[in-house]
């Protein structure tokens, strides 16, 4: 069952915080996990159990060490659906860097969420094939903000969002879906769980970390999911994400005021 068709399979959709058995026809792999369905579009799923005991901690020395800092102008890639007066500030890590540096978070982009993606989907997924873009790690913090993160649409059908960090009430930084009725559903990430949504079709941004709260950084790590044997053709203008290239023209509708 798909989160359209009332969230995550074994997920009463009335519940707000369940438990259920997610797995694989062929293993036990994903065992019992503790989901939740935050809204009509995220299902949550606690993966801490799978990390390292210091993996926030390795993640953030990558960042350190290997985070690109990028400024994007609203308009500047052919997802974005913001006007060129907004400008998106955050450090972002590339997926090669991942691959090489913490190679456990590649593995479990293989693996163990796949699988997780593909339950909350209910069809087979597969990681992106351009390592570059499957997956990334993002930073915002209240020094290099501006404006948020834009709203934007994804090329790839299903994503998942492993939190690094914790976001609370009161501290800004909330991941805002957009509903086919234009309506705002907001999500706190939590730090250890993985988001699950359909960002192609639902218009996503972040907002602002707020001054006065209490988490003064924001990370998670994006991740792509594409149907079995289908490829997303990214247009060039997307390296602008990592700081490269001329960017292109957008369809805006403005940054709503959410």
């Amino acid at each position: 069952m798909s989160i359209a068709e009332g969230g995550p399979k074994g997920i009463d959709p009335s519940v707000a915080k369940s438990r259920s058995t997610l797995h694989r026809t062929d293993s036990d792999l994903l065992g019992y996990r503790e989901v939740r369905k935050i809204n009509e579009a995220v299902a949550a799923v606690n993966v801490e159990a799978d990390m390292p005991v210091d993996w926030q901690d390795r993640i953030k020395e990558v960042v350190a060490g290997s985070g690109k800092l990028v400024e994007l102008p609203g308009g500047k890639v052919s997802t974005s659906l913001e006007k060129a007066n907004f400008t998106t500030v955050y450090k972002v890590v590339k997926g090669q860097d991942i691959e090489e540096k913490l190679p456990w978070l590649y593995e479990l982009y293989q693996g163990t969420f796949k699988d997780l993606v593909s339950e909350v989907a209910g069809i087979p997924m597969e990681v992106d094939k351009d390592k570059k873009f499957g997956i990334n790690i993002n930073t915002l913090t209240k020094d290099m903000q501006k404006d948020g993160y834009e709203l934007h649409t994804d090329i790839n059908p299903w994503t998942g969002l492993l939190a690094v960090t914790t976001i609370n009430e009161g501290d800004g930084g909330e991941l805002v879906l957009i509903s086919p009725k234009g309506r705002p559903m907001i999500t706190r990430p939590q730090a250890g769980w993985l988001y699950i949504f359909d960002g192609r079709n639902h218009p996503h941004k972040v907002k602002l970390l707020r001054q006065e709260g209490k988490t003064d950084t924001r990370i998670t790590v994006p991740m792509d999911y594409v149907n079995v044997g289908w490829y997303p053709k990214r247009p060039p203008d997307l390296e602008a994400i990592f700081g490269n290239g001329n960017g292109g023209n957008n369809k805006s509708i403005g940054s709503l005021d959410i």
